[in-house]
């Protein structure tokens, strides 16, 4: 509701709770009666989540989120991602002499960019219960537009802000006075500036009904698709959430700051669930059953698994300044709190996912040479036996466009990813067989490429481990025989990893021809070449207003 003096939100499915108020004359913000009042009637209109409010040079404005689309519905969960915006200033003063302000205008231009490039990249969810993942079973039938195709029993609720094992080890009791943005990881709590106003007052006394307003996005990538293996269907998805610590584009925002926050960090989690022994899995069951593990000859055994990596810029300070050639001038910098920049960070990622495995993937030689080597020499000079540094030169040993020797990689992290870093898989409700202790941190120059194919190669690697236990792939058995569902498997990293690189570099992702056919193509060569051009005209050209609006949004 909004007239002459006052915004009013208020919630259609709760018009019992009190109102959120903004005052247009002097921008305060309380909680107000349960009905607006009669003056009120100027405008009426709906609208799905506020994203938040933001204060440029002349007015705050309100952000609504007007129409979204319903991407998934996962664990009893509903996952969408907005399609339109609306922006309304709230100051009294009119939109035209607003406009008249420069400044303003282009703050404005910018925010509004933003949001539209933004379009399919940011998810939420409305689930504001404050149950763990454990805490409420029930049968669920996925609506036809989502990723799931048949029945799951027992499906746990689900917050696709923090990981699927940190929500399984939570007692209910420990989330239960907890709002669903008190819940999120700070670090991926995408528009937490633009709910700053809203956040202070709901910690004053009386006023928790403000949690309500407060509606956190990621900023990434999220898809979930149904498929199925010797007969036996299983839901398997990617979830990926971009930092909003040092958010940018690619030459404007390398590297670390003070604070130990790297430029381009994101969280990658794969994720598989199944209702094992059930109807819809029971092809050729019986006369395989006496080949699988144990735990899958148990009736209607809910299964859960998933697997986090994480990647980011090398954590040195560092840049590249725009000049006209294809490579920028690369410079590192002298910095003396360098080290306890580093030591910050990795501190704070050896809290949340345990030990670190840095891949390092840049060159050993030529322009990269010196990244490579203040890498190496800042994570030896930490001594901290929790990080492990791997290198390995990726243009060398996948020369020829053999993108296939990333295996060696795999072969020589594998007792490592066995015995040190496991995954996170569960059985029923509580049976928690296996918990991920650590995890691989890759990075590259740009965190986009050559980090994808590592990536996605250790996911399909650790998924078949997955697969094998859960008994849905025999013992011995490999998924590259099941081409299904590789295609689909290829094809979900390859546009996870475009999303990503377009929210960073303004192009798709270089190399996922490798990613979505398993081999290098003229076609993706050629693919590769237009991103590359359109790279340089992008990152030359048009990334300052870009990097503007990042900056004003987070």
């Amino acid at each position: 509701y909004i007239s002459d003096q006052y915004f009013s939100l208020i919630s259609a499915n709760n018009q019992d709770q009190p109102s959120l108020v903004i005052n247009r004359s002097n921008r305060s913000i309380y909680l107000g009666t349960t009905c607006p009042p009669n003056n009120f009637g100027k405008t009426i209109f709906g609208f799905l989540g506020l994203f938040g409010i933001i204060r440029l040079i002349r007015s705050d404005y309100l952000i609504l989120i007007k129409s979204s689309r319903e991407v998934t519905r996962v664990f009893n969960t509903t996952i969408y991602t907005p399609l339109q915006y609306s922006v309304h200033p709230i100051t009294l003063e009119s939109n035209q002499s607003l406009l008249e302000n420069l400044d303003e205008r282009y703050l404005l231009s910018i925010l509004k960019y933003h949001l539209d490039q933004s379009l399919g990249k940011i998810f939420h969810s409305y689930n504001q219960h404050s149950h763990s993942i454990n805490s409420l079973r029930c049968n669920h039938q996925p609506s036809s537009n989502t990723s799931s195709s048949h029945q799951i029993r027992n499906q746990p609720t689900w917050d696709p802000t923090t990981r699927l094992q940190a929500q399984c080890l939570r007692k209910s009791d420990d989330l239960a006075h907890l709002p669903l943005w008190k819940r999120d990881d700070d670090c991926f709590f995408y528009n937490k500036s633009l709910h700053s106003s809203l956040i202070n007052l709901a910690q004053e006394p009386g006023c928790k009904a403000v949690n309500r307003f407060i509606l956190p996005v990621i900023y990434g990538f999220l898809e979930f698709k149904s498929t199925l293996i010797n007969g036996k269907k299983f839901n398997f998805g990617l979830i990926s959430r971009r930092s909003r610590y040092r958010a940018g584009t690619c030459y404007f925002s390398r590297g670390i700051n003070l604070d130990g926050n790297v430029s381009n960090f994101k969280k990658t989690k794969m994720i598989f669930y199944t209702n094992l022994n059930s109807n819809n899995n029971s092809l050729n069951h019986n006369q395989h059953q006496q080949h699988l593990p144990t735990s899958l000859t148990m009736a209607n055994k809910f299964i859960m698994a998933s697997f986090v990596q994480t990647h980011g810029s090398v954590p040195i300070f560092w840049t590249e300044i725009n000049n006209l050639m294809y490579k920028p001038d690369l410079k590192i910098m002298d910095v003396p709190q360098t080290q306890e920049s580093m030591k910050a960070h990795f501190d704070q990622q050896v809290k949340i996912y345990g030990d670190q495995y840095l891949v390092n993937l840049v060159n050993s030689s030529g322009y990269e040479k010196h990244v490579k080597d203040y890498y190496e020499q800042g994570a030896r000079e930490l001594g901290n036996p929790r990080i492990h540094y791997v290198y390995f030169d990726f243009h060398h040993e996948c020369r020829g466009l053999r993108f296939d020797g990333v295996q060696r990689l795999i072969d020589q992290l594998e007792e490592d990813l066995i015995n040190n870093q496991g995954y996170f898989f569960q059985e029923g409700d509580s049976n928690i067989v296996m918990k991920q202790v650590s995890v691989v941190r890759s990075n590259s120059m740009d965190c986009l490429d050559r980090t994808n194919v590592v990536q996605s190669s250790l996911a399909k690697w650790t998924l078949t481990q997955q697969l094998r236990r859960s008994g849905i792939l025999f013992e011995n058995e490999s998924l590259d025989s099941h081409h299904e569902f590789m295609f689909l498997f290829r094809n979900l990293w390859a546009d996870n990893v475009d999303a990503v690189s377009k929210a960073y570099s303004g192009t798709g992702a270089l190399k996922t021809d490798f990613t979505r056919m398993g081999i290098r193509s003229k076609q993706g060569t050629l693919i590769h070449l237009l991103n590359s051009c359109m790279r340089y005209v992008k990152n030359k050209f048009l990334d300052g207003p870009r990097q503007d609006s990042y900056d004003l949004i987070t």
